[in-house]
């Protein structure tokens, strides 16, 4: 009877700690407001009419999706401790949306720059606007039909058979030995000088000059390089035709193939070597051009055909 006691006064506690004892309080407080859903992985799903919204939980680590119509999908992570509260702060980003607008602005944070004659044959740098015509570096043999490609911060001057990179901050140049920039046709430099992105006239891959590291790696984008700029970040927005499969945490995979009457807007961040789904616009019939991010990252501004959109909201 002892034994039967103790079985049923352990059962009545285990049931008790399980149900109603080993729990804490997870507070979400959302931005935007409420109304959003919470679910909690191997759980169930909370809808949170106000904010902070509270849930209680047992103790330890919780994976959760957080959904809001009209936001991004939120994946987060919260450790619930025993008869505590925990918050967690959640930041919900509007999807992007579409609208035809009359013109769009322009930015171009390539600069232009030339070489000119100086003495004994050799060369100087120079600012094209600059009639004091200040040498920003020399060359002491002159470089024939030279391509230059020049920002704020970097110039790369492309010779026949060698490169140069000049670092205009600390008045500095460098030789760059490789091979793939001597297939260059176009470039655009990101707005602080750190990155150089340029195609060439063997690759239908866009190609990536990383200035700090003078290294040189293929992107797996595929498109022209008037289908991409820069935001302040120095992350590359860009337009494709390309087949891609994205994740729920918004990771793009890119493939060679070509898809007809959808163009993926995407990022690429080139510090993580990631490439991000911003979105697909069925309203898009032809490639986008022309591609202008505003400082604060809310539009992306571009032109289709003879029409000109905006992206809000990024």
């Amino acid at each position: 009877g002892i034994i039967i006691a103790l079985v049923i006064v352990f059962s009545v506690i285990y049931f008790l700690w399980g149900s109603f004892i080993n729990r804490g309080t997870l507070r979400i407080i959302g931005d935007p407001l409420p109304f959003f859903i919470v679910n909690v992985f191997n759980d169930k799903e909370y809808k949170c009419d106000e904010s902070p919204c509270e849930i209680k939980q047992k103790a330890g680590l919780k994976d959760l999706i957080i959904e809001k119509n009209g936001y991004k999908t939120v994946l987060a992570e919260a450790e619930v401790k025993l008869w505590r509260t925990v918050d967690l702060n959640v930041n919900f980003d509007i999807i992007p949306y579409l609208e035809k607008i009359e013109s769009i602005p322009s930015r171009d944070d390539n600069l232009e720059y030339k070489l000119i004659q100086d003495t004994n044959n050799s060369q100087k740098l120079v600012k094209s606007d600059d009639e004091r015509l200040t040498a920003l570096a020399y060359f002491p043999n002159a470089l024939k039909d030279p391509l230059i490609f020049g920002s704020k911060n970097n110039v790369l001057i492309v010779d026949r058979q060698t490169s140069y990179l000049v670092d205009l901050r600390f008045s500095k140049k460098e030789k760059i030995e490789d091979p793939n920039f001597r297939k260059i046709k176009s470039a655009k430099w990101s707005p602080h000088g750190k990155y150089l992105v340029f195609e060439k006239n063997d690759s239908e891959s866009l190609w990536l000059l990383k200035s700090e590291e003078k290294t040189v790696q293929q992107l797996d984008i595929q498109t022209p390089i008037t289908s991409v700029g820069w935001d302040d970040n120095e992350n590359l927005i860009f337009v494709t035709g390309q087949v891609f499969e994205n994740d729920i945490e918004n990771k793009v995979k890119l493939f060679t193939e070509k898809q007809i009457g959808n163009f993926l807007f995407g990022s690429y961040q080139p510090r993580e070597d990631r490439y991000s789904h911003i979105g697909v616009f069925t309203e898009i019939v032809e490639l986008p051009t022309g591609i202008y991010l505003t400082p604060d990252a809310k539009y992306l501004y571009f032109k289709s055909g003879d029409e000109y959109f905006r992206i809000r909201n990024l």
